[in-house]
């Protein structure tokens, strides 16, 4: 939209005593524009914003864009590099494969959402890193060395994503604060579900099912104030292991079928 079309849907009425200005918020409203990627359109539907790759997507996107995946496997490595809304058209449907490296990095860029894809095959499936403020929704995080990794990472939302089948479940790291984990599944992952470690304080996670994992469900060290609420952990090596985890509730949870602890 430009100036002019909102301008077109401002009405003015001006007594003696106010003005009062009414906005469409339909038209008003400076959506970003959207990339489409697929990988296996016909030659004739490619264009700038009509893309091959997800990198491209990327790449001829600005801040605040869009970038829709269409279903298919895209055999790449993708790098965020500004603010963007990354949605695929159906969770099962759209795979990205890494190739044995980071399937998606962000780095040093905040609001950034993950809506909606399959994540595998990679050293690090997620990897965020010196951040804030993103979201990762409805994923299938599996086959990775970390499924979802964050570092030096703020305030990100994940929810309602599977992650199962890594070397490590979730890998919560170095000043990784304030984070949000709800209504994940974190299951047969070799070595941890979760773990969160080195100065990693105020995480929350509620309403998770983790089970099956070969080490420990929940392993929290060097990490205070944080919640845990909701949870079942079960079948693992270990349920939960707090090391040097003060102020941290555990609220509702059940821990079961865990021969360590």
């Amino acid at each position: 939209s430009t100036n002019s079309d909102i301008s077109d849907t401002i009405e003015t009425a001006i007594d003696t005593e106010e003005l009062s200005i009414v906005i469409d918020d339909s038209s008003a409203v400076l959506a970003g524009n959207t990339t489409y990627v697929d990988d296996d359109a016909d030659s004739s539907w490619y264009n700038a914003t009509q893309v091959k790759t997800i990198q491209e997507g990327v790449a001829n996107s600005t801040a605040g864009d869009t970038v829709y995946v269409y279903n298919g496997t895209y055999y790449e490595n993708v790098e965020v590099d500004k603010q963007l809304d990354l949605i695929g058209e159906s969770r099962e449907n759209v795979i990205v494969d890494g190739g044995g490296s980071n399937v998606v990095y962000v780095y040093g860029v905040s609001d950034v959402s993950i809506d909606t894809f399959t994540i595998m095959n990679g050293s690090y499936g997620i990897y965020m890193r010196s951040n804030s403020n993103n979201s990762i929704t409805n994923c299938n995080v599996y086959d990775n060395n970390y499924g979802i990794y964050l570092r030096e990472s703020l305030n990100n939302i994940i929810t309602e994503c599977n992650v199962h089948d890594n070397s490590r479940g979730f890998y919560i790291y170095r000043y990784s604060d304030n984070n949000n984990i709800t209504n994940c599944d974190v299951y047969n992952n070799s070595g941890y579900g979760f773990y969160v470690y080195n100065g990693c304080d105020n995480n929350n996670i509620t309403n998770c099912n983790i089970y099956n994992n070969a080490n420990y469900g929940i392993y929290f060290r060097r990490a205070t104030g944080s919640n845990i609420m909701d949870c079942d952990s079960y079948n693992n090596s270990w349920g939960i292991y707090l090391n040097d985890a003060s102020n941290s509730d555990i609220t509702n949870c059940n821990f079961y079928n865990n021969p360590g602890h």
